[in-house]
């Protein structure tokens, strides 16, 4: 059984058309990690290194507990890597994500501070909950296989890339292996 709630996580403005769906399942309720928000960004654009924007697919998940993001080089693409624009993609990410849901739930609550947190406040408790998985697909990269590595980022933002199995990419980031499964169709860069 699944249940569906409204929050008003991502309001703004108060409308109520800003409230978020969120998708409480029974195994998710047990271990206190309530889903919040799915969206995939087939088209996802960030700040390249030439005047066109770059492009990849991004899958991003915000739970209780954090933001978890895959990150999808696309197949046909030419311009700026994901792993080349990865600290780029990861501001762009969690500024996207911010704005569709609202991730001020994730900054520590100041009884005495009444105000909504100021944007460097959001980005920092988004950095440190986050888990973010960069995909090449079978064809995207130098090698003919998939490949997903953990990315994780320093003080300065600066990635390390540690590259493991799907399975045991699904079990440090705790998804389902249908997490880290896209449909081949939603790869290919079209212009």
């Amino acid at each position: 059984m699944t249940l569906f709630l409204f929050s008003n996580l991502g309001t703004t403005s108060g409308d109520s058309d800003d409230r978020c769906p969120c998708e409480i399942l029974p195994s998710q309720a047990a271990n206190s990690r309530m889903r919040l928000f799915d969206r995939d960004y087939p088209k996802f654009q960030f700040p390249g290194f030439t005047p066109e924007p770059g492009t990849c697919f991004i899958r991003a998940r915000v739970t209780s507990l954090g933001l978890t993001v895959m990150c999808t080089q696309l197949l046909k693409y030419r311009g700026t890597s994901v792993t080349n624009a990865s600290e780029k993609i990861v501001l762009a990410t969690i500024d996207q994500v911010d704005r569709d849901i609202g991730l001020q739930f994730l900054v520590p609550k100041r009884l005495w501070w009444p105000f909504k947190p100021d944007r460097s406040k959001v980005i920092q408790a988004a950095m440190k909950s986050l888990q973010w998985i960069e995909h090449y697909p079978k064809g995207a990269a130098m090698g003919s296989d998939a490949t997903f590595a953990i990315v994780t980022f320093d003080e300065e933002m600066r990635p390390s890339w540690e590259y493991l199995d799907a399975g045991k990419i699904a079990q440090r980031c705790r998804v389902e292996p249908a997490f880290l499964q896209i449909d081949p169709s939603d790869l290919v860069f079209r212009t």
